[in-house]
């Protein structure tokens, strides 16, 4: 049975967010059905603050529970939603968004999980359906490059969510877990059109800050680390190991593709900085098909190493998820830049 990712992010994705509270007065309830799990516990936990907000019975398949606090009226607390079976050996998590109403929510066989008790409920349903299909169709392709395509639309759905309620009662949830699909790298912030313009601004709500310090630090996660080894097949047959080419000249790993418009529109500036003798360039097409990136290394001419990622390969090791995408190596065989916004003020003050 598929478990989508959607529901993985109940279990331990979002918990990792405690550092912002909020106390509430008041009780709300939660009624549902959870279809495979006949009989056992459910729990809602806060997702804010890590408490317990409700324990109860599973029986036939449905649970009542009522909560010891609710949301502000203003905002909806982002909780999750916890069934086990009695014997431990199942359970079910899922993100609920809790405001004032009764809340009724259905977990079906599969996992879908749908919500009502409220136009935000309904709201809020037709979101998380949107985004388990999404992420079902993510994970059933191989493709790396429809895999890059879906990551992208997944990207562009979350932030317009985001946007649609940045001043509704979903905004804290929507930030949150705008959050953790950055963390997961589930999208790559590049395709946000927005969202970084707002991370800008000063007056910035605590959950909003933890969005955009994690954007900000998806870039800087590879900072300092060594490079991964890799071996590579170049055009005329030949091979290609990296670690054979560390420690001579600074490296920069170029992955990129064919169709990939933004990478072919840099590859000038690419060539002036190979010329300047003082980096050594390795291009890694994420092409699903050799004859692709064959044709077009042909048409562009490209005076470095280059090599064709099987199957994406070497773009899992350095989880790469969209392109164009560069890594500077340093001669000690340290990463020290992951899509430097300046390549070439990296590159000289390495120099130095």
């Amino acid at each position: 049975m598929r478990q989508t990712r959607t529901i993985q992010i109940a279990k331990y994705s979002l918990l990792f967010m405690l550092c912002v509270g909020g106390f509430f007065s008041i009780q709300a309830q939660i009624s549902g059905t959870v279809t495979s799990i006949q009989s056992g516990h459910v729990v809602v936990i806060d997702v804010m603050s890590g408490d317990t907000l409700a324990y109860g019975e599973i029986e036939d398949r449905r649970f009542h529970v009522e909560l010891n606090r609710q949301p502000d009226s203003s905002m909806a607390l982002p909780a999750m939603l916890m069934c086990l079976r009695k014997d431990r050996r199942s359970s079910i998590s899922v993100p609920v968004a809790l405001e004032q109403v009764q809340i009724y929510v259905t977990i079906g066989v599969d996992q879908w999980t749908t919500y009502s008790g409220s136009p935000l409920q309904n709201q809020f349903s037709a979101f998380i359906s949107r985004y388990s299909e999404i992420e079902a169709q993510l994970q059933d392709q191989t493709s790396q490059l429809v895999q890059n395509s879906i990551q992208n639309e997944m990207g562009h759905e979350l932030e317009q969510f985001y946007l649609d309620n940045r001043l509704g009662k979903l905004w804290q949830f929507t930030a949150l877990l705008l959050t953790d699909a950055v963390r997961r790298r589930l999208v790559d912030p590049r395709s946000f059109r927005t969202i970084p313009m707002l991370c800008a601004e000063d007056t910035l709500q605590e959950w909003d800050k933890l969005m955009c310090d994690q954007i900000e630090k998806f870039n800087q996660d590879w900072i300092g680390l060594p490079y991964i080894d890799f071996d590579g097949i170049l055009p005329d047959g030949s091979p290609l190991d990296l670690q054979d080419r560390i420690g001579g000249k600074i490296i920069l790993l170029d992955f990129w593709a064919s169709w990939c418009g933004p990478c072919i529109q840099e590859m000038p500036e690419l060539k002036e900085l190979y010329s300047e003798g003082e980096v050594e360039i390795i291009g890694i097409s994420i092409d699903s098909g050799k004859a692709a990136w064959q044709k077009n290394l042909e048409k562009l001419n490209l005076p470095w190493f280059n090599i064709w990622d099987e199957n994406g390969r070497i773009a899992k090791l350095y989880n790469v998820t969209s392109v164009p995408a560069k890594f500077v190596i340093d001669k000690n065989g340290i990463i020290v830049a992951r899509n430097p916004d300046d390549l070439r003020r990296v590159l000289q003050q390495l120099q130095r």
